[in-house]
């Protein structure tokens, strides 16, 4: 097998990651077909279904069909040359699919920092609705909860600029919500697990994994959780 960055299943396919490739596979681990048209970030399976996504570094998604082994969608979400590597998930239902996007542009001088989370309906994959975020707010993660709710991972910058906290929230139709104050060994903590979780726990992700830099045991990690709806639970109201 190859030295993935990603390799995720559904428990029917396998997606394994390289730095311009997307290979696929069934559960015995024969190779039914690679793709080659994207740069490959990360990569998550529809819930109900078997078409997967796989988010490019380059400001776009692809969304591919792992029983017809064919493209269905290439989305172009930005005209940007930020680094897109922010966290995306698909709702319990699979009906929809959420989106952390850069939209800035680097090679304007005196940018704005422009991001927002953007909702797609999953049968054409139309942008249904789009919440953009002010410069002071850096979402970065999102992940739903138990409770159908998803929940947003990031930090708050103060009107200048400078960090200013980080921060626990929850995702409605008005945009970001009730969010909650965290400390810095909580959010690094979580921060760092869900690029591994995104990753698929691989060893290259390991080895380079924030917890591998302090330290930190990853024995087990691919059979633990740690949801995003715990860490809200735990806190601080602003």
């Amino acid at each position: 097998m190859k030295n993935f960055w990603t390799y995720i299943t559904n428990g029917k396919y396998w997606i394994g990651c390289l730095k311009n490739k997307v290979f696929l596979y069934d559960n015995n681990g024969i190779e039914l077909t690679t793709f080659k048209d994207i740069e490959p970030k990360f990569a998550v399976f529809s819930p109900v279904e078997n078409i997967f996504i796989v988010k490019s570094a380059q400001s776009f998604f692809s969304v591919y069909s792992a029983d017809t082994k064919q493209l269905l969608y290439k989305v172009t979400f930005a005209k940007s040359f930020a680094v897109q590597e922010d966290g995306m998930c698909f709702s319990p239902d699979g009906k929809y699919f959420i989106n952390i996007e850069e939209q800035q542009d680097l090679s304007v001088k005196g940018h704005a920092d422009d991001k927002c989370i953007s909702i797609y309906e999953t049968q054409g994959f139309t942008c249904v609705a789009r919440h953009d975020l002010d410069s002071k707010t850096e979402a970065k993660f999102i992940e739903y909860g138990s409770d159908g709710i998803p929940y947003i991972l990031g930090f708050n910058r103060r009107d200048d600029g400078v960090f200013k906290n980080r921060f626990i929230a929850k995702l409605s139709e008005r945009g970001i919500v009730e969010m909650r104050v965290i400390q810095e060994d909580d959010y690094k903590f979580y921060e760092n697990f869900k690029i591994l979780q995104m990753y698929g726990f691989t060893e290259l992700a390991k080895k380079w994994s924030g917890f591998a830099f302090d330290g930190t045991d990853m024995t087990g990690f691919e059979n633990k959780s740690y949801p995003f709806k715990d860490l809200w639970s735990n806190g601080s109201i602003i």
